[in-house]
């Protein structure tokens, strides 16, 4: 095959035809900037040696905004999804010699070890976060070495995705019932004017019962029943998982302090409304200050009654009447 260059005509061996294709991975304006390169650099003759000089031996083909980013990185997050640390190495790879930014990579490793590692190793997470700030301190190339290590550490690591499916579920809970107000007792009552609302009525302090535990719900009334963290036996979130299951039974079971906790719920909802609603302090001081104001006005018109009153009036002249006769 022959091509043009500027200097005259320019052979192009079969070989590093083919060379140009599987570099070029199907890009073919890659394909003919690599075959431009390779004739300005080819002394009549462009071979695979010359190829691979004008392609600075890069044989991978990567756009950082294209398909290549987002399909390589992919395949890297589903490889230590599917706990392949080859697979995971090779993807890693293909990035770094093209060029990806190290600090992307370490974002995707920090995201991968809380959506697909979680808890079954908590560990994974500081290791990725450790990698990030690696990645940050030391630079490449060595960063790479950083990198290689926490994608390995979470191919192989044993995997949960509970984290994940918890919060999405409890966001889609949200979404469909909408949000609603904490319990009294979990409010903050740190304030007094939050107190005499009933912030903070009823609050048990975990650490005065045994093991520090509550057998009581804190969700809020609409969501008593809901269950959104559901735990795997993988790993250590097999110990958090029998640990979960041991307080949800006790609360089934309604232990005493459950059953006092529904005898102040059911009490609070009896008692007039009058009565479970504070009054706030504003309102109480001017009331007080009313009733004062109102006390002293009464009697000052008690006070001022004769001087109103017709028939006391005359005989009070009458009286000044006689005495100035007397004199």
């Amino acid at each position: 095959m022959c091509i043009r260059d500027r200097s005259g005509q320019v052979r192009l061996d079969e070989r590093a035809r083919e060379a140009i294709v599987t570099r070029a991975a199907g890009d073919a304006r890659q394909a003919l900037n690599l075959l431009e390169a390779a004739a300005a650099a080819s002394e009549g003759t462009v071979t695979v040696d010359v190829v691979d000089a004008a392609s600075g031996g890069q044989k991978v083909v990567y756009d950082r905004e294209g398909d290549a980013h987002y399909d390589t990185i992919s395949a890297f997050i589903k490889s230590m999804r599917g706990s392949d640390p080859d697979a995971a190495l090779y993807y890693l790879a293909v990035m770094l010699h093209a060029g990806e930014d190290p600090k992307y990579i370490a974002r995707r490793l920090i995201v991968a070890a809380s959506e697909d590692v979680g808890n079954a190793d908590p560990q994974a997470l500081g290791v990725a976060i450790g990698c990030a700030r690696a990645v940050e301190f030391v630079g490449m190339p060595e960063a790479r070495i950083s990198l290689a290590q926490a994608a390995t550490y979470l191919a192989l690591a044993p995997k949960s995705n509970a984290a994940y499916e918890g919060i999405n579920a409890a966001m889609g809970h949200i979404r469909e019932h909408g949000a609603e107000r904490p319990p009294l007792a979990l409010r903050d009552s740190s304030a007094p004017n939050r107190r005499h609302f009933g912030h903070g009525e009823g609050y048990h302090y975990p650490h005065d019962f045994p093991e520090a535990v509550l057998d009581e719900s804190l969700l809020p009334d609409g969501a008593k029943n809901a269950r959104f963290y559901r735990p795997t036996d993988r790993g250590r979130e097999g110990e958090l998982a029998g640990r979960l299951r041991r307080l949800r039974e006790s609360d089934e079971e309604e232990r005493p302090l459950a059953r006092k906790a529904k005898g102040e719920r059911v009490f609070r909802t009896l008692k007039p409304k009058l009565m479970r609603k504070r009054i706030p302090v504003a309102e109480t001081a001017f009331g007080v200050v009313f009733l004062v104001l109102l006390i002293i006005t009464a009697g000052w018109v008690l006070s001022r009654r004769d001087a109103f009153d017709p028939a006391e009036r005359d005989v009070s002249f009458e009286v000044l009447q006689a005495s100035s006769v007397e004199d």
